[in-house]
């Protein structure tokens, strides 16, 4: 059990960092910092998203962004450079900087590595590498050759990076993603990385049943075989154009509807926990660590416990991070001192267990708070790394 961890400190260092970040800046960096969205936004489980673009021209017919329209199909990088999002980033007050903070993901409404992108990502990790120092993930499809690599590697300067590397289907490539590098290009990125020191993860998702699990295998032993440390699977959001566009790529769709009561025009995640347990299982048969959450390979690789505190539920799958053993030690003291400055308020009270906290809350004491439920509680669950629960009740 970790005992050098502050989380007054780290607060009182993120507002040190933005005073120092505000002193190089120029007013229009500010200004564009404080009103983009990264300065809003609650961040997710897997950490908080970040953005070097909008779009992806690889056009691939399962790709839930195709159905939001004409700017995510007409890429463009994003409108902030790396030292405005890292500003922006400390504007959030969701977002905790530093290697046991927030973690951060890139790549989620865009191809981070597509030639449209790379500068801009570049310059993002370069940034985040220098200022923040949270751990980072990145999704791509693209083919990186060693000079990339290496000019990644450069980028972060030793912080935490994983990669994860989308193969999802080698026999269906060419349909389903038409503009995408080869699923042989992308094994070659993985091998390409593993030699430059990072540990490349397999990241099988969207799993499309009918497709995918018709080749964890062989997908499983050539991921292996290119120096893949482990898997993250992940279920297929569906939506009605999504099944048109797979109808007409003549894609058997039985086994998706199937797994569907309704099909809808808005977006849904398909139930496949079977076909993920399925792949994790013969996973591990190919000696890849099992991943239920993109945030469990990002806790593995950076080696601090899951903010997301996975290991406190069924999404944990036993790997060899062995977040449990790093959970962290904090008085309740501490604790008391840390959920007053976050909720800003002075009633409530506090209970301590093994796996969470709970508060409660009377109704009275938030009437002129702008508290915001699950903001707080993804804060204090990083800062705390337990989980949280809030409860209200009537003064």
């Amino acid at each position: 059990m970790l005992n050098a961890h502050d989380p007054v400190t780290i607060l009182d260092k993120k507002e040190e960092l933005l005073k120092e970040l505000e002193k190089t800046a120029e007013y229009t960096s500010i200004k564009k910092a404080k009103e983009d969205s990264h300065a809003h936004r609650i961040p997710r489980p897997c950490g908080i998203t970040v953005h070097p673009g909008l779009g992806c021209p690889n056009n691939c017919l399962y790709c839930y962004l195709i159905d939001f329209g004409p700017k995510f199909r007409e890429p463009k990088p994003y409108k902030l450079n790396g030292f405005e999002v890292s500003l922006s980033l400390l504007y959030n007050k969701w977002f905790v900087p530093g290697k046991m903070g927030t973690f951060i993901a890139i790549g989620s409404v865009c191809e981070p590595f597509h030639p449209i992108f790379y500068e801009k990502t570049i310059d993002y990790l370069k940034s985040f590498a220098k200022y923040l120092k949270n751990p980072m993930q990145f999704s791509t499809k693209m083919f990186l050759n060693t000079d990339q690599v290496h000019e990644i590697v450069e980028a972060v300067n030793q912080q935490p990076l994983n990669p994860l590397i989308t193969i999802i289907t080698i026999k269906y490539a060419k349909k389903l993603e038409p503009n995408a590098p080869s699923p042989d290009e992308r094994f070659e990125t993985i091998s390409n990385m593993r030699d430059a020191g990072l540990k490349p993860v397999l990241f099988l998702r969207p799993i499309i049943p009918g497709v995918t699990d018709e080749e964890f295998e062989q997908i499983f032993e050539r991921a292996s075989n290119a120096g893949a440390v482990g898997v993250v699977a992940g279920s297929l959001r569906i939506s009605r154009k999504i099944l048109e566009r797979l109808k007409k790529a003549h894609i058997n769709l039985r086994p998706i509807k199937k797994r569907i009561t309704k099909i809808k025009e808005k977006q849904i995640y398909l139930k496949a926990t079977d076909l993920k347990e399925e792949a994790l299982k013969i996973a591990r048969e190919f000696k890849l660590i099992p991943f239920r959450s993109a945030c469990c390979a990002n806790a593995f690789n950076a080696s601090v416990s899951c903010a997301n505190v996975c290991w406190t539920t069924k999404f944990c799958t036993n790997c060899p991070n062995n977040c449990k053993q790093k959970q962290i030690y904090i008085t309740t003291e501490k604790i008391n001192q840390i959920v007053k400055r976050v909720l800003n308020i002075q009633s409530f009270s506090l209970t301590t267990h093994n796996d969470y906290i709970e508060i409660t809350i009377p109704k009275d004491a938030i009437k002129n708070s702008k508290i915001k439920p699950r903001g707080v509680s993804v804060l204090l669950k990083t800062l705390l790394r337990k989980k949280i629960k809030i409860t209200y009740i009537k003064s």
